[in-house]
């Protein structure tokens, strides 16, 4: 009987602290930031300024859970999966360097995770053996800039 306790004990142990990889699937939560250019921001309307303007659109839907995968990683056909549960997207990946993805059109992920439409979108992924955050930049005009800085953890 203790040797069966053991054996479970010691079994559950090494499943739960087994270190995460790239090819593994993660869970990511968002924490959604703004940024004004001043100088470039175009005229506000009469009641508000363009902080407002653009903290109003980054509020204007909330956050979503995301699950994440990278199908292919290390080879050329690399690319980053995000699950929501309003559907799906793919990520081209441009460049895979020291631990840092880099996918300059995230756009095909705007209508799942951005607040509102944006002109322009990437996605940074870091981490060494494993990603550990997911950086969505979006642009909406010189003005406005939403970050959607999703932390992962292995599912």
């Amino acid at each position: 009987m203790r040797f069966a306790r053991w054996a479970l004990v010691t079994a559950f142990s090494s499943a739960a602290c087994s270190s995460a990889a790239w090819t593994d699937t993660f869970a990511g939560s968002d924490t959604r930031s703004t940024s004004v250019t001043a100088a470039d921001a175009a005229p506000p309307p009469p009641d508000a300024g363009p902080v407002q303007s653009c903290d109003g659109l980054a509020q204007s839907s909330p956050t979503v859970p995301i699950t994440v995968t990278f199908p292919g990683h290390g080879s050329s056909a690399e690319t980053i999966h995000i699950a929501t549960a309003a559907g799906s997207c793919d990520l081209t990946v441009d460049s895979d360097t020291d631990g840092v993805i880099f996918a300059s059109d995230a756009v095909p992920c705007a209508k799942l995770v951005a607040a509102g439409t944006p002109e322009s979108g990437t996605a940074q992924v870091s981490g060494t053996s494993s990603p550990n955050d997911l950086l969505f930049q979006w642009s909406y005009g010189l003005a406005c800039t939403i970050l959607d800085d999703y932390k992962l953890d292995k599912k």
